[in-house]
């Protein structure tokens, strides 16, 4: 049987987001944040930011596979940063927001997107680049 379709440039962040968000429900397990009736291992925001497992975890392999100096690391790092731009400014003011407006109409049930804090995504960004590095031994 062939192997081929086993590429670390996806392999590393499907990992990245399954770990970060297997850890996701372990921590809100421990403090007993549980999220009504959404499974927590699907929801957005918290510790640690699997957005951040992800992106991080495919800017490792390919610092480390094609250098600092490729196309492929200058594109990563471009979606990274704004991955993260996103997760810490965008989704968090939103989410902020939506709270807001959550409590000013009572009677309206409706979702409210989640960002993150600085800490949660350093740890999603640790998650990624640790899930990265093992897969380069492994793989």
């Amino acid at each position: 049987m062939s192997t081929e379709w086993l590429s670390i440039y996806w392999i590393a962040p499907v990992m990245g987001w399954l770990i970060a968000q297997l850890a996701k429900v372990v921590i809100a397990g421990a403090r007993g944040e549980w999220r009504g009736s959404r499974p927590t291992f699907l929801t957005s925001g918290n510790m640690p930011s699997s957005h951040s497992g992800i992106t991080f975890a495919l800017l490792t392999v390919i610092a480390v596979q094609d250098g600092l100096n490729s196309a492929a690391f200058g594109i990563a790092f471009v979606v990274t940063s704004i991955v993260i731009y996103d997760a810490l400014n965008v989704r968090r003011a939103v989410g902020e927001q939506g709270e807001v407006l959550q409590s000013i109409a009572k009677d309206k049930a409706f979702f409210t997107a989640v960002g993150h804090r600085p800490t949660e995504v350093i740890a999603g960004a640790m998650v990624g680049i640790g899930v990265g590095l093992a897969l380069l031994q492994i793989l």
